[in-house]
């Protein structure tokens, strides 16, 4: 999931790093699909701000 989201966006912050590793399978799925609309970090900070994450 990290690579992909490096890929897409660029550099990911080692907080969302660990946010992300943090998450759930559910909410990693979830972020599977929803990180093809994404289009900077910011759209990546709003997803983690809007899940129950660390």
């Amino acid at each position: 999931m990290l690579r992909q989201l490096r890929r897409r966006i660029g550099l990911i912050s080692k907080a969302q790093q660990s946010s992300i590793a943090a998450l759930p399978i559910k909410q990693v799925a979830a972020l599977g699909e929803t990180l093809l609309d994404f289009t900077d970090a910011a759209d990546l900070a709003a997803w983690l701000a809007a899940q129950d994450v660390p």
